[in-house]
């Protein structure tokens, strides 16, 4: 019969393990919160950002552009998420003083009605052993917010607009018996899809869609959000976040649902999930509420890579909606 003691000795044993997946060498990261903290001036210019090279060994420069914000809606209306910067991945020899110089994307933030514009670039100047080059990450383009009058329906409005679509009345089961005002809408424009340059790797941001189950947009829970991230965040080429967004006002004010939701799903998809999704509460005014320019629309609650999620508004109320991701530069340096 096996003893206490043998037992706690045999399960220590088993507990000594050496770990197998801790990135070797010093890994540094650049995020706009580092340079300042009230860095929220979509055109103020920025300090490039310096990387020095402590001794010779390889350097791993990875690149995101700045993702895309949420539109800004007034009374009835819908927006679609915003798309995912580009991503890029180089790998360079280097010596004591070579230095990455870098200018961090930032997401846009103004008050444009229906749409904030595609966010910036970042883009990176490298000094290498035997070589200099340059990485540019594009930015996403922003969410685009739709305007559905009482004679029309979020869909069809969004077709209109000359967004792509394709409608549930056009699908076999279970889509058939639905309407031809609902259907599937993408954040796809030619020509604006977030692309990167420069790097081994270079990966496209792509395209966020959204799913418009109902006419009514103040019917959020009817409404499914398909978000892309970017690249090298969560897996190589990238993820798309499926999520339903707030119904019943739990988290959010009815003109604020999908920001806890998306966070809830990034996390969801991490094997190392931080949290699930912010602490709100339902009184006193606690919950969510993108009714406001400042700072919901200005302060990034994002990461990187990540670009702002669909909005709803109803009658009376707008919705400034909030920024995408920002721009992003992560050096690991493995020493020789």
């Amino acid at each position: 019969m096996a003893t206490l003691s043998s037992l706690v000795v045999n399960k220590t044993q088993d507990l000594q393990f050496e770990e197998t997946n801790i990135e070797k060498g010093t890994i540094t990261t650049f995020l706009p919160g580092t340079v300042s903290t009230d860095r929220t001036d979509f055109n103020e210019a920025k300090t490039d950002q310096v990387w020095t090279a402590p001794g010779a060994g390889i350097a791993v420069i990875e690149v995101w552009g700045a993702s895309g914000s949420a539109g800004y809606g007034c009374c009835c209306g819908v927006g679609i998420p915003g798309n995912p910067g580009a991503y890029a991945k180089k790998t360079v020899n280097v010596v004591a003083g070579c230095i990455v110089t870098m200018n961090l994307g930032d997401s846009c933030y103004q008050n444009t009605l229906c749409y904030k514009g595609r966010s910036e670039p970042t883009c990176v100047c490298y000094d290498a052993v035997g070589t200099d080059g340059t990485i540019v990450a594009e930015g996403g383009r922003g969410g685009v917010w739709i305007c559905v009058p009482s004679s029309g329906g979020a869909y069809c409005c969004s077709i209109a607009a000359g967004l792509p679509g394709q409608t549930f009345a056009d699908l076999g089961a279970p889509w058939v018996a639905a309407s031809d005002g609902c259907g599937l809408i993408c954040n796809y424009v030619a020509g604006e899809i977030a692309n990167a340059t420069g790097g081994d790797i270079n990966l496209s941001g792509g395209y966020s869609c959204m799913t418009m189950g109902h006419c009514n947009t103040c019917c959020q829970c009817k409404f499914v959000s398909h978000m892309r991230t970017s690249p090298g965040i969560i897996s190589q080429c990238g993820n798309t976040l499926h999520y339903n967004h707030d119904c019943g006002f739990h988290y959010a004010r009815e003109n604020s649902s999908g920001p806890h939701q998306a966070l809830a799903a990034m996390n969801a998809i991490s094997r190392t999930p931080s949290m699930g999704q912010p602490y709100t509460n339902c009184w006193s005014n606690g919950r969510h509420c993108e009714a406001y320019d400042n700072p919901t629309a200005q302060q990034y609650i994002y990461p990187h890579g990540m670009p702002a999620s669909g909005t709803h508004s109803c009658v009376n109320t707008r919705n400034y909606g909030t920024r995408g991701g920002p721009g992003a530069v992560r050096i690991q340096f493995i020493g020789t």
